[in-house]
């Protein structure tokens, strides 16, 4: 009951947007682990993407082969995903951004209680 072609448009597009947030971190300057998982997931929509296209196309050999190594990039995404999402609450625990507003929070309220 879906239109051929819809979900590879459907994958193509969120591969778009992925492309766009691996942009968005570059411009940000946000470390390489998540400029990587945005690349790659990028990189796994699309050849979601043309697997889905493949077979709707009558070209099914070619895309379930496709959509095979779209599983297997998948799988890859998803461990460095599970690395990523520590490491990244890691590295943002160690900002100057947060420990200067922690420290400016706290002395504010320590001079509120003395003062």
């Amino acid at each position: 009951a879906v239109d051929p072609g819809s979900v590879a448009l459907y994958l193509f597009m969120w591969g778009v947007f992925t492309f766009g947030m691996f942009f968005a971190t570059m411009k940000l300057r946000i470390h390489r682990c998540m400029q990587t998982l945005f690349i790659t997931l990028t990189i796994l929509f699309w050849i979601l993407a043309l697997g889905d296209l493949l077979k709707q196309t009558h070209h099914t050999e070619a895309g379930e082969v496709i959509a095979k190594i779209g599983g297997v990039e998948g799988i890859g995404v998803g461990l460095l995903a599970i690395y990523v999402c520590p490491s990244s609450f890691s590295a943002l625990s160690q900002s100057k951004i947060l420990t200067t507003l922690f420290i400016s929070f706290t002395k504010k309220t320590q001079t509120d209680e003395y003062g």
